[in-house]
């Protein structure tokens, strides 16, 4: 906006007013008098040749003449380099600047400041003016109510949107059997047809390139079996996402077959180039290659990236069918998601290409970036200019937006990566800012749509911001050239245009570097005459001619007509760009299981992923909370087993009928599960499955479970006594998890890991110094005690340990055991008459079996000692604070407890 001819304007009729003031007949002031305001001409003074001449010969006549004259010339052109400088500043920057201009040729050449026309009002006060008068004081009026209205610069009257791409996170997922990664199984079948459908279009493609057709038709007839099991499955993801409460199901659904579909793709390209490959090198060994089969096979590897990227989007373009809005419908529905990242990843042409710096996919949905001596011309290079001219915008942006934007302000300006300027805030984050901040035909359009005299305030709000964006495109546009930038950009919209008409076999940067480089029409044609004759350009010669001129002669004015569009183009490619780097995010946190080994022991340990057709699911797996470990270690079995060697008689089937077999059945009765055999004991766990009736008893149960084994060791020494043979002994620990276990394969032999087989295996020890302790002192009956060793203890060649464990034919429970009987049953306190167990509380509980049987059983809680092979055992101090928990089985103890008719609550 150049106004210097304001200050001009108002300097020239102060002078030729009071010149032809100078020249007229008057001889003296003229005044103008009504009810009391008195308008009088003021009669100034001549310039005569003698003082014009004396001016002329005064340097600081001079330099005060070419400072005034600057003076308007700087204010015009510091308005013409900031846009965005309001016009009532610049209308009294340059009125006050034609007003102070016309006072200094005053001062200069006729020696004072002198008025033309001034106002008396009652003879109090007196008013200059002139025509420099009024425009100074106009100047200053208008100065002082811009700095009081406080919009002293022109900006953007609607908000700004926030940036567009759906948040993704995996995070609350639980990782695979690897500990890394989230197990997912795919449709056996979808992928299978997946794959037969990859290899079609490939050959599809490979078939458009030998025969020079980029592009090519797909019947969607050849996708209908594909995209029924697709829709299935996203069916089954959201009713799997709704009932688990986890959202983030669909997302790894579709991030899955992305990564599949994608996998695929390459595999099958790259297999194919290499088989052609191969195949010229047989027949060039057989001498009958030529040199267009290897001119074939280097286009191929030359082209590679493009195929790929091209099968990858016929695969997407066949598979969603313009669904994706009904689909996106039925997330939002379904979930009540406001925002899908799958879905706006499928929208991503980026994305579904997998591939950022394809030349024909930025080509022809985004915008072309220079490569090679084209480099400057990078995204980076185009985000920093837009960055630098749109920063101060983010303002503009929702407030919770704009809080992250200002957490980082610019720190980021040193960190020239992709990532690090996508990471970066900016307006262009959201497509639709690029229509508010540069679409001025939207603008008129809405001023179109609008009654100006109805909704005048909304109508005034779309005109200021027609000339916001008309004066930000200004700015732009001097930035872009300043940067190198602006001629690039009109030759790719140019190229687009021309190679748009009849998709010519010429590479969109040869045409872009085509219109760039020629130098003259000659040069151009040269070049055009080189480009094979096949490549059918030759037929565009006249469009590309007319474009070249144009881009030579007024590419500013080409530049207005792509501005928009090309802020546009790349505010989607900086959008799908930051979608591509999150897609690869989480695509590198799945892993895809194909092999039936690793897929049965993911889904042993819960933590995989299907997602199947109704055909091929099987019996859905219950979730396991929790679960209890038993540990029976049983002693004297290699005694035994020698001495029934020694009597002929078999120990295996000895075992299995008095020992196994009975075992077997009382595990199914209580509903455990035999983990593994380990020589002579047995680890059985009890799982605490979701949903299941049986879930709050899973402590008792396994009370009752061992001290039935109990009862079967008991049987079997029954026997033994019978062949002379020594009795058998048992040490039954019981541990607790509140998890789940995890399992590993062997074969068909499921192993399962938990902490607690290690913690029970503790607890059903039986250590010898102990035992051999106690039958020196000829200690009492007892199957259970605890101890901590003393320092003397350990020092007589004790193992470093927090507890020694006497478990002889009894069961030990950890605490966490005890708390959780305490939920299932609330035991009742019982009255110890107990002669040796004095110092213990004990515990009363009735445990219903599965059958509808009952058995009843006592908890003692008792106090852990400390063990010294100095002390005799009624010299042992307890530990303060800490306490073991046994489980008595034993009848006749439980027998006399019981006609005990005393009993309190605990």
């Amino acid at each position: 906006m150049r106004v210097i001819w304001i200050s001009i304007t108002v300097f020239l009729l102060d002078q030729i007013t009071k010149f032809a003031i100078q020249l007229s007949q008057l001889s003296d002031n003229i005044s103008f008098v009504k009810a009391g305001l008195v308008v009088t001409i003021l009669k100034n003074s001549g310039i005569t040749a003698q003082q014009f001449n004396a001016a002329l010969l005064n340097s600081t006549s001079w330099m005060l003449i070419s400072g005034l004259i600057t003076i308007p010339l700087l204010i015009s052109r510091w308005n013409s380099h900031f846009h965005f400088i309001t016009i009532r500043t610049i209308l009294g920057l340059q009125l006050t600047a034609g007003g102070i201009l016309s006072y200094a040729f005053d001062y200069i050449l006729r020696g004072n400041i002198q008025s033309s026309v001034e106002l008396r009002l009652f003879e109090a006060f007196s008013l200059k003016a002139g025509v420099a008068d009024l425009a100074l004081m106009a100047g200053f009026m208008l100065l002082i109510y811009v700095l009081f209205s406080g919009s002293t610069r022109v900006s953007s009257r609607l908000s700004l949107m926030r940036a567009s791409t759906a948040s993704l996170d995996f995070s609350p997922l639980p990782r695979g059997v690897n500990n890394i990664h989230i197990d997912v199984h795919l449709s056996p079948e979808f992928c299978r047809n997946s794959t037969v459908i990859i290899q079609r279009l490939v050959n599809v493609v490979l078939s458009g390139l030998q025969q020079n057709k980029p592009s090519q038709t797909i019947s969607s007839l050849l996708f209908k079996p594909l995209r029924k099991s697709f829709l299935a499955l996203h069916q089954e993801a959201l009713h799997k996402a709704k009932g688990s409460g986890e959202p983030q199901l669909v997302d790894l659904l579709y991030i899955s077959l992305l990564r599949f579909i994608h996998g695929e793709v390459t595999n099958c390209v790259a297999a194919r180039v290499r088989q052609a490959k191969e195949a010229i090198q047989e027949h060039h060994k057989r001498g009958i290659g030529g040199n267009h089969d290897s001119r074939y096979v280097v286009e191929l590897f030359r082209q590679q990236d493009i195929i790929t990227a091209r099968v990858n989007q016929l695969m997407f373009e066949g598979l969603i069918e313009n669904q994706l809005n009904n689909l996106d419908k039925g997330v939002k529905g379904f979930l009540g998601e406001s925002r899908s990242f799958a879905i706006d990843a499928l929208r991503s042409h980026l994305v579904t290409s997998n591939s950022a710096d394809i030349e024909p996919v930025q080509f022809s949905h985004y915008l072309l970036f220079g490569h090679s001596k084209y480099a400057a011309m990078s995204f980076l290079e185009i985000d920093r200019v837009l960055d630098d001219l749109l920063h101060d915008y983010l303002k503009l942006i929702t407030a919770d937006e704009t809080d992250e934007h200002n957490t980082g302000s610019r720190n980021f300006d040193n960190h020239h990566t992709t990532s690090a300027t996508l990471s970066r805030p900016s307006v262009l984050a959201h497509p639709a800012n690029a229509t508010i901040l540069f679409d001025q035909q939207w603008s008129k359009s809405k001023m179109a749509d609008i009654n100006r005299f109805k909704q005048w305030r909304k109508y005034y709000t779309y005109r200021s911001q027609l000339r916001f964006q008309q004066r930000l495109a200004d700015r732009v546009e001097q930035s872009l050239n300043k940067a190198g930038l602006a001629r690039w950009i009109v030759a790719v919209y140019e190229a687009r245009s021309i190679l748009n008409r009849t998709n010519p076999e010429v590479s969109p940067a040869s045409m872009v570097a085509l219109l760039l480089e020629s130098e003259s029409r000659k040069e151009l044609q040269q070049r055009l005459n080189q480009i094979k004759r096949g490549a059918g350009v030759q037929a565009l010669s006249g469009d590309i001619t007319r474009s070249w001129e144009a881009i030579r002669k007024s590419h500013n004015s080409l530049l207005q007509k792509h501005l928009f569009n090309f802020v546009k183009d790349f505010s989607r490619y900086r959008r799908d760009l930051q979608l591509l780097y999150k897609y690869h995010h989480a695509a590198n946190e799945i892993k895809l299981l194909q092999d039936e080994k690793s897929i049965q022991t993911s889904r042993a340990n819960f933590t995989l992923y299907e997602f199947l057709l109704q055909e091929e699911k099987s019996s859905e797996q219950t979730a396991i909370r929790s679960h209890i470990i038993i540990k029976a270690d049983l002693r004297g079995s290699t005694e035994v087993t020698d001495r029934l060697n020694q009597l002929a008689l078999n120990p295996a089937t000895h075992f299995d009928r008095n020992f196994f077999s009975p075992i077997n059945e009382v595990i199914n009765d209580f509903g455990a599960e035999k983990v593994f055999i380990e020589g002579d004991a047995v680890i059985l766990i009890l799982n605490n499955y979701a949903g299941s009736q049986q879930a709050h008893l899973i402590a008792s149960r396994a009370c009752a479970l061992a001290a039935d084994i109990l009862e079967i060791v008991a049987r079997q020494n029954k026997e033994l006594l019978c062949y002379g043979l020594p009795e058998l002994e048992l040490g039954i620990g019981i541990a607790y998890c509140n998890e789940s276990p995890r399992f590993l394969f062997d074969g068909d032999h499921k192993i399962t890991i938990s902490p607690a087989i290690n913690r029970a295996d503790r607890l059903s020890a039986c250590a010898w110094g102990v035992r051999n302790w106690r039958e020196r002192q000829q200690a009492p009956p007892s199957q259970v005690e605890v101890y901590q060793p003393s320092e003397r203890a350990l020092g007589h060649g004790e193992k470093v340990q927090k507890d020694m464990i006497y478990n002889l034919n009894g069961i030990l429970i950890e605490a966490e055991v005890f708390k959780l009987l305490y939920k299932e049953l609330s035991p009742k306190r019982i009255v110890n008459k107990l002669a040796n167990k004095q110092d213990s509380r004990l515990y009363a509980i009735k445990v219903p079996g599965i059958d509808g049987t009952s058995s009843s059983l006592i908890i003692r809680q008792a106090p852990v000692k400390v063990y010294d092979p100095e002390y005799r055992l009624d010299e042992c101090p307890a530990v303060e604070g800490r306490y073991f928990y046994e489980v008595i089985h034993d009848s006749a103890i439980i027998n006399s407890l019981r006609r005990r008719p005393n009993t309190t609550t605990a």
